[in-house]
């Protein structure tokens, strides 16, 4: 039976509080111990997932509080499985604990087989002991250092180290080890600068896992979460497809090859079955929490924004309904519109959202919707729908209004207007007979003119036969001009067949390779210009080409300029490279005005969303210079 139950401390391993139990109880006999705890000759202790504790619960006293619940959740390593495991695994895992011997402990949790077993694992934090000694008078072994993945302590920064004690090698696996402050070693090491902001990261990750064991999610919805945030950051294709590739890349530069090797997380990019890919995919697999921290932060830089916003869905313009924007509806910029058809951008692949009022107009915009006002606007027009076009008649037939007013009042361009006109006049006989009865004396003096000048350019025409176009314009300029306004379709008809009043000239070969050469210098010139400018200007193709003005010809012969294009290629900068550039400055200019600066003022100054590349490299350069 219990004899004696101490005080369990804050984050302490339950493994170790029993072997603290027993030492102090004086209680050497190994069975012994795990029949009095466990009720079972045939338990084998698990250091971080004990099993057939509720056996234990029934032993203490009610008022002690140390129900099976509470010990699992704030002594056991539970917590950090418990977000990236199905419910009804989760179930099983609890069950396991609560009431049997744990055999398929590790089967349920996806561990390698004897890692649960191994207690010559168990680690510290040097610091945290000699804490916990002056405090409370002994030492004990806590949660938040056991994890695999953890290698510096979530409070200290410092480096945990393995414990170890006299003849450890010959322990039995029966053993519950109790930590003793004489085989502490108390020297307190660090990683380097560049390790220890990420590993200190990690292990903060852990530790809100263990803190906050109340986080109610399942793997489900860990899978929708990530899909969510992918899909914010553009590595989804319209058809919910992961850009693995990108991701992949983009993940080495974050943690870089060296962290994920100390963690025994790399990875090889080209691997489709490599953990990283299985990691975004919705499969019965169970993958380590380590790695779903990794992705975590990865993808949010924060495990605690992460799940703050589990139940946050993203949409590329907005949740709905979406508003009618025509403009002589009665229910205009009113939200009526109940869904939306979305589709790729043939080009960019950007998302574009169709929106199909009951009014039977259609509208289309480019994604995503970033402010709210953009739910106003319209990119393109695909129908104007019953209601429009009755309206428009209605006007039309009152016959007071010009061409430019009803284009004001309809919102579009006259060539739309009379495009309408004609289609809704010669599909209903019941209202017009001809768009003329619509601009009764405009369009009667119009067809007068056209009739008129037509005539006058098919004379000249027909008595110089040889003439250019150019000379024809010269010699009928008025009635030129007017049809080229009113008739153009009919007025290139008839120059189609006349001389383009151009004699062609052979002129001599470019040479393309001096070309090249003088290109570049002008290029070069522009990028010093460009780089020594009192603030900086991300460099692009588009902006090279400005400032050189040679935009056509870097252009339009790409494969004639190589040593050009090769150059340009070198130097352009994306977003991410810029954005360095650019952080680099501001924190050169705010040392030089204030003496110091924070991390908030550099991504104030930087740009639009830094992306996690730009706060990784700015949280490095903050430490180096400190």
């Amino acid at each position: 039976m219990i004899n004696y139950i101490p005080r369990i401390y804050n984050d302490e391993l339950f493994y170790s509080f029993v072997a603290r139990c027993s030492e102090v109880a004086g209680n050497t006999n190994l069975k012994d111990i795990i029949q009095d705890f466990f009720g079972s000759l045939t338990l084998t202790p698990l250091m971080h997932f004990p099993c057939n504790i509720s056996k234990f619960s029934s032993n203490v006293p009610e008022e002690l509080g140390l129900n099976a619940d509470y010990i699992i959740s704030r002594h056991t390593m539970f917590p950090i499985y418990n977000p990236f495991l199905p419910d009804s695994r989760k179930k099983q895992v609890l069950k396991d604990m609560k009431f049997a011997n744990g055999k398929r402990i590790g089967y349920l949790l996806g561990i390698q087989a004897g890692v649960l077993l191994n207690t010559k694992q168990l680690r510290y934090c040097p610091i945290c002991v000699n804490e916990d000694n002056d405090l409370n008078g002994e030492a004990y072994f806590h949660r938040a250092h056991q994890a695999d993945g953890i290698l510096v302590c979530y409070k200290h920064g410092c480096k945990i180290k393995r414990y170890t004690f006299e003849n450890d090698r010959f322990i039995s696996r029966l053993k519950f080890i109790s930590l003793n402050v004489k085989y502490i070693n108390s020297d307190v090491e660090y990683y380097d600068k560049v390790k220890s902001p990420i590993l200190l990261k990690i292990s903060k990750a852990f530790f809100f896992l263990l803190e906050n064991h109340w986080i109610q999610c399942d793997i489900n919805n860990i899978y929708k979460r990530y899909k969510i945030i992918l899909k914010e950051k553009g590595f989804l294709t319209i058809s919910e497809c992961i850009r693995q590739e990108e991701v992949a890349n983009l993940f080495k530069k974050y943690f870089t090859d060296e962290i994920l090797n100390i963690l025994n997380c790399n990875f090889n990019i080209k691997d489709d079955s490599s953990w990283i890919r299985n990691i975004s995919r919705n499969h019965d697999s169970i993958i380590n929490p380590m790695k779903h921290i990794l992705f975590v932060l990865f993808l949010c830089d924060s495990v605690e924004l992460f799940f703050g916003c589990l139940k946050k869905k993203y949409e590329y313009f907005g949740g709905g309904p979406w508003p009618c924007l025509n403009p002589v509806s009665d229910h205009y910029r009113r939200k009526v519109i109940q869904k939306v058809k979305i589709t790729a951008d043939y080009k960019t692949r950007v998302p574009v959202g169709t929106f199909s009022c009951s009014c039977g107009f259609i509208y289309s915009r480019k994604g995503p919707d970033n402010l709210n006002e953009h739910i106003y606007k319209i990119g393109r027009i695909k129908q104007f729908g019953h209601v429009w076009e009755a309206r428009l008649l209605t006007i039309a037939y009152e016959g007071n209004r010009s061409l430019r007013e009803l284009s004001r009042m309809m919102w579009c361009d006259t060539n739309t207007i009379k495009k309408y006109i004609n289609i809704i006049d010669h599909g209903s006989s019941n209202n017009l007979s001809n768009s003329a009865e619509v601009y009764n004396s405009k369009n009667i003096s119009q067809n007068e003119n056209l009739l008129k000048y037509r005539n006058t350019l098919i004379d000249i025409i027909a008595e110089s036969p040889l003439l250019s176009r150019t000379e024809i314009r010269k010699n009928a300029q008025k009635e030129y001009t007017w049809l080229y306004r009113k008739d153009k379709d009919w007025l290139f008809e008839q120059m189609s067949q006349q001389n383009t009043g151009y004699v062609k000239i052979n002129r001599n070969k470019v040479d393309w390779k001096e070309r090249d050469k003088h290109i570049l210098l002008i290029v070069t010139k522009a990028y010093n210009e460009i780089i020594n400018n009192t603030k900086p200007i991300r460099i692009t193709k588009s902006r090279l080409g400005s400032v050189a003005k040679v935009s056509s010809l870097i252009y339009n012969n790409k494969n004639k300029l190589p040593k050009t294009q090769e150059f340009i290629d070198e130097i352009i900068e994306s977003i991410d490279k810029f954005q360095i550039r650019k952080a680099n400055y501001i924190i050169k200019i705010l040392l030089e005005q204030q003496g110091y600066t924070y991390k908030w003022q550099i991504l104030k100054l930087v740009g639009k969303n830094p992306s996690n590349l730009v706060r990784f490299y700015i949280d490095e350069y903050l430490v180096a210079i400190k």
